[in-house]
């Protein structure tokens, strides 16, 4: 799908190659690589593909047609897709946003008469 090995994909995105690329990930470019591993595992299964070789190039021309997909919906190489950030740091936001949502969706405790004559 990438045209390149992992490793020249973490280099060109600069990603730290110390974590997995799918930790960085958007949704497009997760979703491509569900669709292309899903697809994949179909074309395998319909075509009765054996052995290492038959599937590496099922593989790979599953790969290509995704990218060819890709490139005709959006103009955009999966390469060349932005990198989010780390899903451990999203966790963390999308954790915090929910607590204040919380927050804001609780009942306001009314304010007494006598501490409304005090104000």
């Amino acid at each position: 799908m990438y045209n390149m090995s992992l490793k020249s994909l973490q280099d060109y995105k600069g990603a730290n190659s110390s974590k997995t690329l799918y930790d960085f990930m958007g949704i497009t470019e997760l979703a491509a690589n569900t669709f292309r591993v899903t697809q994949t595992a179909e074309r395998m299964k319909k075509n009765d593909v054996k052995g290492i070789n038959q599937s590496a190039t099922t593989a790979k021309e599953v790969g290509k047609e995704v990218r060819d997909i890709m490139l005709r919906s959006s103009g955009v190489a999966p390469e060349d897709l932005p990198l989010e950030g780390d899903i451990s740091s999203v966790k963390k936001l999308i954790k915090s946003a929910n607590k204040e949502m919380k927050k804001l969706d609780s009942p306001k405790k009314k304010i007494s008469k006598s501490k409304k004559s005090e104000l």
